[in-house]
């Protein structure tokens, strides 16, 4: 769901993670998370005070699962990737992009290249801890309980941490910002 917010139109891509000892990680879930300006400001690092003891925004985990990598990151058309391959960006876009610094390579062990999309922005990560503090200091500085959706989020990580080591990754969609021949975003699908 994109809603309109004072930096224009977002999406709050989040996906928790799971993993066992010192193992891969995988995707447990990709909660759907309500889109509230104050809840995306202590997510993402803005107007952060020293009483509200956050780390701030950790970028994007190099260790990330493949299904998250895939949907942060666009690959590039070339001899392993051909125009039909989802989330798949043409090399003189993704030329462009990097020239511009609106994009940068995702380093990569797989026979092809990628690049970020533009159009992800403020990217972190956070344990239960931390997602736990963001929610008191949401509903200390708004006097109201903080959206249901990240309760709900906090409370399944809290109950996956039982068994494995849990975090919650996320980021921003910048909607209408220019991402040349990805397409559809939702389905992952290229424009023809």
């Amino acid at each position: 769901m994109a809603t309109e917010t004072a930096v224009g139109a977002v999406l709050v891509h989040a996906h928790v993670e799971c993993r066992s000892g010192r193992g891969a990680w995988w995707r447990y879930a990709r909660p759907v998370l309500t889109i509230d300006e104050p809840m995306l400001a202590l997510l993402v690092g803005g107007h952060v005070d020293d009483e509200d003891d956050l780390v701030g925004p950790l970028g994007f985990p190099s260790d990330v699962s493949p299904e998250v990598r895939d949907e942060f990151t666009l690959r590039v058309e070339g001899a392993w990737v051909d125009r039909d391959t989802p989330r798949t960006v043409a090399r003189s876009v993704a030329d462009e992009w990097l020239a511009r610094g609106s994009s940068r390579h995702w380093a990569t062990g797989e026979p092809f290249e990628r690049v970020t999309d533009p159009a992800h922005r403020q990217p972190t990560w956070m344990d239960a801890r931390e997602l736990d503090r963001v929610v008191r200091a949401y509903q200390r500085r708004t006097g109201d309980l903080a959206p249901v959706t990240y309760c709900a989020a906090l409370a399944m990580m809290g109950a996956l941490e039982r068994d494995f080591e849990v975090r919650l990754v996320l980021w921003l969609e910048h909607l209408g910002v220019d991402s040349g021949a990805v397409g559809d975003r939702a389905h992952g699908r290229r424009a023809g």
